[in-house]
């Protein structure tokens, strides 16, 4: 068994398309693995600063 098999995995919705990342990602981590190029609007990156703005359902 490979370690891929031992990582939970969730569905995210990007633009109407499923995208399957690692469940312990932030929202911009699954953006990034799911291979959106984030530019602008993203905040500090790594840490809750509030600077970016995200609607989820």
């Amino acid at each position: 068994m490979n370690d891929e098999a031992l990582i939970p995995y969730v569905s995210i919705y990007l633009n109407g398309k499923n995208h399957r990342v690692p469940a312990d990602l932030t929202i911009v981590d699954a953006m990034e693995y799911a291979g959106y190029r984030l530019l602008r609007g993203v905040g500090c990156h790594q840490w809750m600063c509030g600077a970016g703005v995200t609607l989820y359902r």
